[in-house]
Order: structure tokens, then C-alpha cells, then sequence
């Protein structure tokens, strides 16, 4: 009697990151970069605009974990951190208080937009940072738990309200959500069937919905026109579990850059004037395919549409 089967083929572990948590981190990682390559970043400095005299001014956050005074937020969200290749985002190179420029006693917690003093100071202080973020915030669903978040209507005309921690930006963050958005959800369809005769390849399909979310038709018909063109495309996926064991993702636990850290270009087409890559953290190949725009309904004054598309990849190394 031949050997059984009884095991569970293409995984070695319960904490695997498989085919739709891969495909997840890779669409947020492929849509953020390519968005912040054709510029879609904003710098925010003390130079005055019509909203506030001082965009680049910290509000002090009311944080339980924390002591009074020592977490403050910036008015946008999700910094920049990476290197596009032909724009020049503002990275962030320290902060002052009360005028007065400081480099340490403080963590820079990128993963949440704000900083942490080391020793709480003062709420009634004048903190400042020059810094970049995303103009199109990109989100899974999945990990970040979206639909639980609050939505933030306006962010631009909410200076006032920002400095006294009131309303929207009572709450941290992290509970917020930034228009314009992109949030990527995986849905329960899909497809698997036989790739060559003799083994256990496959042929896999998943179905993803992009949600569009934005304040005005414009920017969120911009957002739907940049995206379907990406149809067809074949993009390198990396593996998430070869980024865990090597250290290489973007956040310490608290937050902060992890000097490690490989940008996601490093990751999937890292290659030179010969066309050798290195492939040690890339997994599979990728077809983006099948794009269907809809259109939703709008509620509370945001514009809205969703994206399906379908993410096919060929698993031709399945033990």
C-alpha cells in the first residue's frame, strides 16, 4: 500500500502568509508607490495657506496610554518615507518646540502619523514638522479594520478644530480615515484549476474590490482612470513571510523606521544595468486583470465607485 496524503499541501505553517494575505500586502505596496511616482504626495510647511498659519503645527493628543503632553499629531496622516524615483517628497528631519529645534527625546511613530516624547511637555507648546503624506491613502480592509474607522469629510478646512483636539480630531489617527482613499478588500470568489499535467500546480484567480473614496467627483474619477490603467499588467509579488524573517519591513513595534527597511522597488525589481535581479524576497508573478468599474451610491457628501478586478497567479512550485 502506497503512502498516504493526509497533510496539507503548499504550507508549512499556521502563520503563513498565503495567497490573499500576499496578495493584500502586494496591492497596497504596488498602489502606494505607484501613486507616490507620478507625485502623489503633498509637503506641509510653516508657510501659511488660506486654511491655517502654521500647517505644519502639532496638536497634543489625549492618549490613556500615554501622559499628557507627550503624543502629538500632525494634521495629515501616513508620512512619506520612501524614495520615489523622479519626485522629491519632504522627509522628515526633526521638529521644534517652541522655536527651538530638537533631534532627540522623541520617537517619530511613522506607523501612526504622530510623535512620542520621551517626557511629556507642556500641551500649551508650539510643536512644528515639516513632512510629506500621501495624497491617496491606501488601506486593507482586512488588517486595519476600515469599515469600523471614522471617515474624515473635509481634513483641509479643519485647522481650528485640529488645534483644539476637538470633533474629528478627537480621535487619534489611527481611527481615522483620510480622503482620498483606496481600500482594498478581498472578496470570497475565485477561481483554482489544474496548470500542467503530473503535479499540483494550479491556476489561482481572486477577485478584489478596490473602494474609491474621495471628497470631490474629480479626485475620485482621477483615482478610477489611473487605476484601470493598469489593466493587463504583470507585476512581481513579494513574500511576506521572506520579509518577516528578514527584517526587512518598514516599522519597529513602536512605530518608528526600521533601519532594515527595504523600499517595495528593493523588494520586487531590484536589478542591474545586466538585467540580473535579486530574488530573494520575491515570490510570484502577477496578472491584474478583468477591471469592472461601478459606480455607489454616495452618502454623506463623498463620492464614491469601486473597482473589481481579478489577480490571477500560477503556483508551479506546489509540493
Amino acid at each position: 500500500m502506497g503512502l498516504g496524503d493526509e497533510k496539507f499541501t503548499g504550507v508549512n505553517s499556521i502563520n503563513d502568509y498565503l495567497f490573499i494575505s500576499n496578495i493584500e500586502n502586494n496591492l497596497k505596496s504596488f498602489l502606494d508607490w505607484g501613486f507616490l511616482n507620478i507625485g502623489g504626495f503633498i509637503n506641509v510647511t510653516d508657510t501659511p495657506n488660506n486654511q491655517s498659519n502654521a500647517p505644519n503645527r502639532l496638536a497634543a493628543v489625549n492618549d490613556p496610554n500615554y501622559s499628557d503632553g507627550q503624543v502629538w499629531q500632525t494634521i495629515h496622516k501616513d508620512w512619506i518615507y520612501d524614495s520615489p524615483t523622479d519626485y522629491s517628497p519632504l522627509f522628515i528631519t526633526g521638529l521644534s518646540v517652541d522655536g527651538n529645534p530638537i533631534s532627540t527625546g522623541y520617537v517619530l511613530d511613522y506607523a501612526n502619523s504622530r510623535v512620542v516624547f520621551d517626557a511629556p511637555i507642556p500641551t500649551y507648546s508650539d510643536v512644528r514638522m515639516d513632512y510629506a503624506y500621501r495624497w491617496v491613502q491606501v488601506h486593507k480592509s482586512s488588517s486595519n479594520l476600515v469599515w469600523w474607522k471614522q471617515f474624515q469629510f473635509d481634513v483641509v478646512n479643519d485647522a481650528t478644530q485640529f488645534h483644539q483636539n476637538t470633533g474629528e480630531y478627537a480621535i487619534f489617527n489611527q481611527h481615522r480615515i483620510q480622503l482620498p482613499s483606496v481600500i482594498i478588500e478581498t472578496v470570497p470568489s475565485g477561481t483554482s484549476r489544474p496548470y500542467r499535467l503530473g503535479d499540483k500546480s494550479l491556476v489561482s484567480k481572486q477577485d478584489i474590490i478596490l473602494h474609491v473614496i474621495a471628497n470631490t467627483p474629480a479626485h475620485r474619477n482621477s483615482i478610477i482612470d489611473i487605476i484601470r490603467l493598469q489593466e493587463d499588467k504583470v507585476i512581481w509579488l513579494y513574500d511576506t513571510n521572506k520579509l518577516i524573517l528578514g527584517d526587512v519591513l518598514p516599522f519597529n513595534f513602536d512605530g518608528s523606521l526600521n533601519s532594515n527597511y527595504l523600499q517595495y522597488n528593493m523588494l520586487v525589481n531590484n536589478c542591474d544595468e545586466f538585467g540580473v535581479c535579486d530574488e530573494t524576497y520575491r515570490w510570484k508573478r502577477c496578472h491584474l486583470q478583468n477591471f469592472n468599474v461601478s459606480s455607489v451610491e454616495s452618502r454623506y457628501y463623498f463620492e464614491e465607485a469601486k473597482i473589481r478586478i481579478t489577480a490571477e497567479i500560477i503556483f508551479d512550485d506546489i509540493g
